[in-house]
C-alpha cells in the first residue's frame, strides 16, 4: 500500500475518535435537547465524520502542494478540437467508431503559469470540501447544544453556498485559461485546437440559491423561536 494512502487513512481515523470526543464534551445530554438517544449518536457522528472527511481533503492537499514542481513539461487535460477526430485503436463488441472532441495535451516547455492555474484549479474541489465540512460540523455542535435555529445555522448556509459559487467559478475559469493558453502554445492560428472555451455550469448557482432560501427560512424560524420564548 502506497504510504501516503497509509497517512491519509490514519490522519482520517485519528481525526475521527478526537472529534467525537471533542463534540461528546461540549454538547448537551440528550434529554435537555428533547432528542433521542438515536439522534443525538447521529448527530455526533454526522459532526465528527465532516472533520475526518476536512482532515482527509486537506491532507491530499497539502501533498498535492508539496508534491507540485513549476515544470514546463506537463500535461493539460480536455482541451477542446476544433473538429470531433476518430481515435484509432479502440474496438468493442458493436462498437464502429471511437471519437473525440478533446485531448490531453502533453507540452514541452510551456509556459509556467500553465503548471500553475492547474494547481489551483485542482486544489477548489479540497478547499470546497474542507468549507463544507467545517460548517457541517459546526452545525451538529449548535445542534447538540440546543441551538436548532440559531444565527449560526444562517451564517453557516450562507458561507456554504458562496463557497461553492467561488470554488466553482475559480476551478472553471482556471481549467478554462489553462486549457486555451497551452491550445494557444501548441497551435498559435488555432487551426486544429478552439481558444478559450469556458463551459457553462450553473448547477452550484442553483445550488446556491436553495441553500440561500433555506438560510431565510432559518433565519425567519430563530425570529419566531425568539417570539415564542418571550410569550412563555
Amino acid at each position: 500500500m502506497d504510504i501516503m494512502l497509509i497517512v491519509l487513512i490514519a490522519a482520517v481515523l485519528l481525526t475521527f475518535v478526537i472529534a467525537i470526543a471533542v463534540i461528546l464534551r461540549r454538547a448537551r445530554p440528550a434529554a435537555e435537547l428533547g432528542l433521542t438517544p438515536g439522534d443525538r449518536v447521529g448527530a455526533v457522528l454526522t459532526g465528527a465524520g465532516a472533520v475526518a472527511v476536512a482532515a482527509g481533503a486537506l491532507v491530499t492537499s497539502v501533498v498535492a502542494v508539496i508534491g507540485w514542481s513549476p515544470s514546463r513539461n506537463l500535461v493539460v487535460p480536455d482541451v477542446p478540437l476544433q473538429t470531433t477526430h476518430a481515435v484509432e485503436g479502440i474496438t468493442g463488441t458493436g462498437v464502429t467508431a471511437a471519437m473525440t472532441e478533446t485531448v490531453n495535451l502533453a507540452l514541452t516547455e510551456a509556459p509556467a503559469h500553465i503548471g500553475t492555474l492547474l494547481l489551483l484549479a485542482g486544489l477548489m474541489t479540497p478547499v470546497a470540501t474542507i468549507a463544507l465540512a467545517g460548517v457541517t460540523a459546526w452545525l451538529a455542535i449548535g445542534l447538540l447544544q440546543g441551538q436548532p435555529f440559531g444565527r449560526r445555522f444562517v451564517i453557516a448556509l450562507t458561507v456554504s453556498a458562496a463557497t461553492l459559487v467561488l470554488t466553482s467559478g475559480v476551478q472553471t475559469f482556471a481549467n478554462a485559461i489553462a486549457r486555451g493558453d497551452a491550445a494557444s502554445f501548441a497551435d498559435p492560428q488555432f487551426t486544429t485546437f478552439q481558444p478559450l472555451v469556458i463551459p457553462l455550469d450553473l448547477a452550484p448557482w442553483g445550488v446556491a440559491f436553495l441553500l440561500g432560501l433555506i438560510a431565510v427560512a432559518f433565519s425567519m424560524a430563530g425570529r419566531m423561536q425568539k417570539d415564542v420564548a418571550g410569550l412563555v
